[in-house]
């Protein structure tokens, strides 16, 4: 199903939970302002859904991407800078920590395998260098433990302490889908929290008036 056809569902799933909430809640509103309320929360929840729903696909979507070009990318590199020492044996971590000059050479090497096709696919220039950054923080982390246990579930090196190609494409990808997670997490629990609210002033407000019409009537 399209994108298209699966927002225009979101919505309509969005309105009719607004025009639900209007019967069950709003209807016990004060008269005055009650088809203004009725309008708002149909706006609302028609927004918070749609909002979700992009998201989640967003979500989705990004991750196919990711995942697809990130073997596109590795075997870019492989297929067109065999000749660099870095894509052709790795860098060894644990040596590195002896001659830091391989460090420096391996980061120049990254910068012409890497550049070229991230700027193809239209990454700006700020956000390849924030990228870059991050790898190399990361590898003057192995440095500092080179001794250490690697883990490389959140590593740009493998089990050997090795950085490869491959080791350094996985990592980039799971760095970029632990953001998009991260973000996606913050927009879901903001919109939550948005419509808890709502839902939660509304029913404040609808117990108050039904009190006050009760009142009124045994008075």
């Amino acid at each position: 199903m399209s994108f298209i056809l699966l927002l225009i569902l979101f919505a309509a799933i969005g309105v009719g939970l607004g025009i639900l909430f209007n019967k069950l809640v709003i209807k016990n509103f004060p008269e005055t302002g009650r088809k203004m309320n009725y309008v708002n929360t149909v706006i609302i929840f028609l927004l918070i859904t749609v909002v979700l729903f992009a998201a989640i696909y967003g979500k989705f979507k990004i991750d196919s991407y990711v995942n697809n070009y990130s073997n596109e990318i590795e075997q870019y590199i492989v297929k067109n800078h065999s000749n660099l020492d870095f894509v052709k044996n790795g860098l060894d971590i644990t040596a590195v920590s002896n001659d830091i000059s391989k460090l420096n050479n391996t980061i120049n090497d990254l910068n012409v395998v890497l550049w070229p096709k991230a700027g193809e696919f239209g990454v700006p220039k700020f956000l390849y260098n924030m990228i870059i950054g991050n790898v190399v923080k990361e590898l003057h982390k192995r440095i500092a433990s080179a001794n250490a246990v690697v883990n490389t579930s959140n590593s740009f090196v493998n089990e050997k302490n090795f950085l490869t190609v491959s080791s350094l494409i996985n990592g980039l990808r799971i760095s970029i889908l632990k953001i998009v997670k991260i973000i996606v997490f913050v927009i879901v629990v903001i919109c939550v929290i948005l419509l808890g609210i709502y839902i939660l002033v509304s029913l404040s407000t609808a117990s108050k008036e039904k009190k006050r019409i009760k009142g009124k009537n045994a008075g």
